[in-house]
């Protein structure tokens, strides 16, 4: 066998071994750097009476709508098991995500099940589907149970097997947010989903917290920039490009509306071209291109409002950790940026406030003492003495601009919290190119044995070509030497 034939019988071998290898993987694309986020909605019966008013349907289409350009998104129905929707698509483009919104509107309250497992498994299935590794990867799953699948056997198995499926998502980097709709849902598996992960859970028992929940997850996702609300007033630079406010309704008849500096008052039935306007039953999003600068004021609000910008002027922070272990200290950071990078004039620092306050649940505050500055970096640490859940807000003010970050965070007692999942079992990992929802969830071996067969036969069938042609070669050097003499 001379050189040639050595190299093209190395080379289908590789080829070979690397089909082997590859052929159940996932197939990866790479779009660019952005962010994919997988909705994953409970569809089953018993969210007739724990959302009677579908109340997540136009949460979940905020959620769609604050994402950016270079996003994409999924939606999922899951009650016996996960049934996706729509699979990952763009949130821009000419259609501005109809295709997603209309997914949304699909979401039903007809399953008689509950399968949690199969709704992380389904999700993260879609997740990977077409996902480059630089893109960040999000799950939001939303459910008013616990895991039933009608026989209990099967439901302490699927508790076993999300173990697996959350140490994928962890070497994944995908992280889970949950929301549980009621007192009833299992609150310890979806806290314990979200902290594993590196998410966060929120509770909705009542309407008013659909927006908070998903305007906080939004935060936690995409950290945008923000305007402070002062009795319902923010204040517009000459830095901000664009600004979109979510605004809470006390109930389905309250009308919201918009003022302007100059005194004009905008509502959903009278506004302008350069405002798009998003009407829900306790909530109303509205977006102003090139505002005006100036003071702007939400009229007829509940309050607990946002107001996100586009800007060139930016707070950026730096707050590790959506769960902090009480007693242990807790480092912050600030600092404003311009052109992705940190501000350190003089003349804008000395003018320039930045502090942070601590909410609990109950509306107190705590201040933070002893905040330090060095090279246009605001830092300072607090001591969490009690369990709960709380929210730290970073605020800037200078002369002529506000800006405003929010964090969500859990405090809790390590020696109580475990983050396993309390129920034993089988401890096994989603194989991302196998169907999901059935007992066939391995690597199909015989489909691969099949392929390597296949592949192989190419081989034998390539070198006997080439030895082929170093015979007939051969041949035709002695017969044209016999030829010549």
């Amino acid at each position: 066998m001379n050189e040639m034939v050595r190299t093209v019988y190395i080379f289908m071998i590789v080829v070979s071994l690397l089909s082997f290898i590859f052929v159940p993987g996932p197939s990866f694309s790479a779009e660019g750097t952005g962010i994919d986020v997988v909705l994953v909605m409970d569809s089953s019966g018993s969210m007739k009476k724990n959302d009677p008013l579908f109340l997540r349907i136009p949460a979940a289409k905020m959620l769609i709508s604050l994402l950016g350009s270079g996003d994409r998104a999924a939606v999922v129905s899951f009650s016996d098991r996960g049934y996706p929707i729509r699979y990952l698509t763009p949130v821009g483009g000419s259609d501005k995500g109809a295709a997603l919104l209309k997914a949304v509107d699909r979401i039903s309250s007809k399953g008689m099940y509950t399968n949690l497992y199969d709704a992380l498994a389904t999700g993260l299935k879609v997740l990977m589907m077409d996902r480059g590794e630089e893109r960040v990867g999000i799950i939001v799953l939303m459910s008013d149970g616990v895991m039933d699948v009608g026989d209990p056997e099967e439901d302490e198995r699927f508790m076993g097997k999300i173990n697996g499926i959350l140490k994928d998502m962890g070497s994944r980097g995908v992280r889970v947010y949950t929301i549980a709709f009621t007192d009833q849902s299992d609150h310890v598996l979806l806290r314990r989903i979200a902290k594993t992960t590196g998410g966060f859970h929120h509770i909705t028992t009542v309407d008013k917290d659909f927006q908070s929940a998903f305007t906080s997850i939004f935060e936690g996702i995409k950290m945008p920039d923000m305007l402070p609300l002062e009795d319902q007033k923010f204040l517009i630079d000459g830095s901000v490009r664009e600004v979109t406010i979510v605004a809470s309704k006390g109930s389905q008849g309250v009308t919201i509306a918009l003022q302007s500096p100059g005194g004009n008052v905008y509502s959903y039935s009278d506004k302008t071209d350069s405002i798009a306007w998003f009407q829900s039953p306790n909530f109303d999003m509205i977006t102003v291109k090139e505002p005006v600068e100036g003071l702007w004021k939400i009229m007829y609000s509940e309050g607990n409002d946002r107001a996100y910008i586009i800007t060139d002027l930016k707070l950026a922070g730096e707050f590790k950790g959506s769960y902090v272990i009480r007693g242990q200290p807790v480092n912050i950071e600030a600092w404003l940026e311009m052109d992705e990078r940190v501000v350190r004039r003089k003349e804008v620092l000395t003018t320039t406030d930045i502090s942070f306050v601590i909410f609990d649940r109950k509306g107190g505050t705590l201040d933070i003492d002893s905040v330090e500055v060095k090279k246009g970096v605001y830092s300072g640490q607090f001591v969490p003495v009690e369990t709960g859940r709380y929210a730290l807000r970073v605020r800037a003010k200078g002369k002529t601009f506000e800006r405003e970050r929010v964090f969500d965070f859990e405090v809790y007692e390590p020696e109580t919290d475990s983050d396993s999942i309390a129920h034993e079992g089988e401890d096994e990992q989603l194989e991302v190119g196998a169907e999901v929802g059935g007992e066939d969830e391995k690597v199909s071996w015989l489909r691969v044995m099949l392929v390597f067969v296949l592949i192989n036969i190419v081989v034998g069938a390539s070198l006997v070509s080439c030895m082929k042609r170093e015979r007939m070669k051969v041949f035709l050097k002695r017969l044209t030497t016999r030829w010549r003499s």
